[in-house]
């Protein structure tokens, strides 16, 4: 079963989906950084040397911030395929798809996201994002 939990879990782990894609769009680092558990963070991006394992919030936060840099504009969505909630635990699947500029072109790219959620005293965080690209131009 795609979804187990309480709705108000469920829901609380939609709001930080959507907390995420809102401060990408407006390339917010606070708010980002927000979404993301201070306690172990990982972030793994398949097929990026550079970002295909990044340990800790504050190196997290700075690799994006760096990222975000290179980016004139972008428009991240995301839709939720998967929500499994044990405790104060969850196991998430999302898939984002992307349009963005970088360097004078519009690119574009489409992902599956497999994410370890934990509660924390602030409500729900990222704990390990993990993105494998479905396709990209």
């Amino acid at each position: 079963m795609p979804f187990v939990g309480t709705l108000e879990d469920r829901s609380a782990i939609r709001e930080l989906l959507e907390t995420y894609a809102d401060a990408v769009m407006r390339s917010d680092t606070a708010d980002w950084a927000g979404t993301w558990s201070d306690d172990n963070a990982e972030w793994h991006i398949a097929g990026h040397p550079s970002l295909s394992e990044v340990r800790g919030k504050l190196d997290i936060v700075e690799v994006w911030w760096a990222r975000m840099q290179q980016i004139a504009w972008i428009r991240f969505e995301s839709s939720v395929g998967s929500i499994v909630i044990q405790g104060d635990f969850a196991t998430v699947r999302s898939y984002a798809s992307e349009a963005f500029g970088i360097g004078g072109e519009t690119r574009r790219a489409f992902g599956r996201y497999d994410d370890e959620l934990v509660r924390e005293e602030a409500g729900w965080r990222f704990r390990v994002r993990r993105l494998t690209t479905i396709a990209r131009d």
